[in-house]
């Protein structure tokens, strides 16, 4: 099984969109679980501040459901 570290360096292979949207589909997904915004940040070995930025358009997309 992959980890979700070694995923993430395989999505320099995905075009940009596709990556972000893979990203963003992962934070969605662990956020649901409970998982703080610095637990996503080191599962995904993304940036706090990446991970906080995916929320907040996640958030307006959705119109504010998801904490």
């Amino acid at each position: 099984m992959i980890s979700e570290r070694d995923q993430s360096k395989m999505d320099d292979f995905l075009p940009s969109q596709d990556k972000k949207l893979y990203r963003k589909k992962k934070i969605l997904s662990l956020k649901l679980r409970g998982k703080k915004n610095w637990e996503i940040s080191e599962k995904l070995g993304y940036s706090l501040s990446t991970i906080e930025k995916d929320l907040h358009e996640i958030r307006r997309f959705f119109g504010g459901l998801i904490n």
